[in-house]
């Protein structure tokens, strides 16, 4: 069975002529490109050799990729690891490929439609469902009662004005 792989950073462009590459890290993982760390680059596995932040620049080195030329070949590439490899998360939160494609009910058993994206915003994330209509639920404990990852489910609290 594969593995779902998930995208951690994508190759911007090589950075000097040893085969380093600017990298936009897509990760809230800080150690996600700490040397040593393994990543998939093109599916084939290989390792961070070094790491620096230069002028604000994520920099990395690349097991494999010897020089410039290799590493202007990389040029847009992702960087991914599998689902087993991303960090554990506290109780009640989840990545955000868990809450896409939840079917969201009501606590009165009505059917939204499914979670079809997740909004980042600076105080809490939203969940954007689509069904009837559109819907943007704040991921907050009043308004998200329930995640039912086996159920495929989430529960919302009708709160007034949140689904009119």
């Amino acid at each position: 069975m594969n593995q779902r792989l998930f995208a951690v950073g994508r190759v911007l462009a090589p950075w000097g002529i040893r085969g380093d590459v600017v990298i936009a890290v897509l990760s809230d993982n800080p150690d996600r490109f700490r040397t040593g760390a393994g990543v998939l680059l093109a599916g084939r596995p290989c390792t961070v050799q070094r790491h620096r932040v230069v002028a604000g620049k994520t920099v990395v080195k690349l097991s494999g990729v010897a020089d410039r030329n290799q590493a202007e070949a990389l040029r847009g590439s992702l960087l991914e690891v599998a689902e087993t490899d991303l960090m554990s998360l506290p109780p009640d939160t989840y990545f955000h490929h868990q809450i896409i494609g939840l079917e969201a009910v009501t606590t009165d058993g009505r059917g939204l439609g499914p979670v079809s994206e997740v909004l980042k915003t600076g105080a809490n994330d939203v969940y954007v469902i689509h069904g009837d209509r559109e819907y943007l639920i704040p991921a907050i404990g009043d308004a998200v009662k329930q995640v039912d990852l086996e159920g495929g489910r989430i529960v919302i609290e009708a709160l007034p004005g949140l689904l009119e």
